[in-house]
């Protein structure tokens, strides 16, 4: 949890995803339905992006 939440307040426009391999890449072996589920459970979520009006 503790490196999860460094990683945001390192990188906050990052997703889920990247934060997770990084977690894999740092060492942390820890399963993708763990990590979400510490994501969702500290609502850092972050909304889809609208696509631009041309």
């Amino acid at each position: 949890m503790a490196a999860l939440l460094a990683l945001v307040a390192r990188h906050p426009g990052w997703g889920f995803w990247k934060y997770y391999y990084r977690l894999r890449k740092d060492g942390l072996v820890v399963n993708h339905k763990r990590v979400w589920r510490l994501y969702q459970a500290q609502h850092l979520q972050r909304g889809r992006r609208r696509p631009r009006r041309r």
